[in-house]
């Protein structure tokens, strides 16, 4: 097959917009369709992460990014949808005396045909590349989750 993707990216201080698409342009299958387009938006603090951010991301058509629907956790998100979808979050950064830099959020996700879904959770990120985030999940028809997260970056 062929896919044709591509996406357009733009980023100020205290914004940032990204559009992605994706479009199967040719397959072995004769009546193989996909494609999807993407948009998230994001305001908020600046690099050091401080500060109330925003970020809105709806969804149309199929997943506009491959590696997101290899790494998915079975619950479809807007990386993973068909139909539609849109995934909205919000948080505050709040930096600590240490230098790390501790931010609580709330993620809401409505899928097309699949539900929702809201996450409440807290990360610790050290200046030093590593963080913790630890959150509680609820998904509509009941699914209910406990993460924790740990990840360094070198």
């Amino acid at each position: 097959g062929v896919e044709l993707a591509g996406g357009l990216r733009y980023g100020a201080p205290e914004v940032a917009v990204e559009l992605r698409g994706r479009w199967l342009a040719a397959h072995s299958a004769q009546d193989a369709q996909e494609q999807g387009v993407a948009l998230t938006v994001r305001a908020g603090p600046g690099a050091d992460g401080s500060g109330l951010f925003v970020a809105l991301s709806p969804q149309w058509g199929g997943a506009t990014g491959g590696v997101e629907a290899l790494w998915g956790q079975g619950w479809p998100s807007v990386a993973t949808a068909t139909g539609g979808a849109v995934e909205a979050q919000v948080g505050y950064g709040v930096p600590l005396s240490g230098g790390g830099l501790l931010t609580p959020f709330a993620e809401a996700g409505l899928v097309d045909g699949a539900g929702w879904r809201l996450r409440l959770a807290t990360r610790l990120s050290s200046h030093r590349g590593g963080a913790v985030t630890v959150a509680g999940e609820r998904q509509g028809g009941g699914g209910q989750a406990l993460l924790l997260d740990f990840q360094h970056h070198f």
